[in-house]
């Protein structure tokens, strides 16, 4: 199925963007226990990289991407609340790192769908 010249570019956009968002997700994630006292600001980035991905994957009608951002935000504003700022135990960071390869998968998913070429 072809798309729209405007429809494509905004897919296109948005497949890139959402891409550099995940990368810097993982690299968050890599570095988040190597300098626990920069834990809190490393969190409020993460918040808004996951509510950007989160509206502008709404925005494209795509629910499943939309909601796993949404419910990992969830886990990060608990984590806020909570003011962690020393090291998080390796199962919870394995959890963080998993939910992030979801989101990366899901956008494969949503690359392949629409055959941007």
């Amino acid at each position: 199925m072809m798309l729209p010249e405007t429809e494509r570019e905004i897919r296109i956009q948005f497949l890139e963007r959402s891409t550099e968002y995940l990368n810097k997700l993982e690299n968050i994630l890599s570095e988040i226990n190597v300098e626990p006292q920069h834990i809190p600001d490393k969190i409020n980035t993460v918040l808004r990289i996951l509510h950007s991905l989160k509206g502008s994957s709404g925005m494209l009608g795509l629910r499943i991407l939309s909601d796993l951002a949404h419910r990992l935000e969830d886990a990060f504003q608990v984590l806020k609340n909570r003011k962690i700022n020393s090291a998080i135990d390796a199962d919870l960071h394995n959890l963080l790192l998993s939910s992030v390869d979801w989101l990366h998968h899901i956008l494969e998913l949503v690359n392949s769908n629409y055959l941007i070429d």
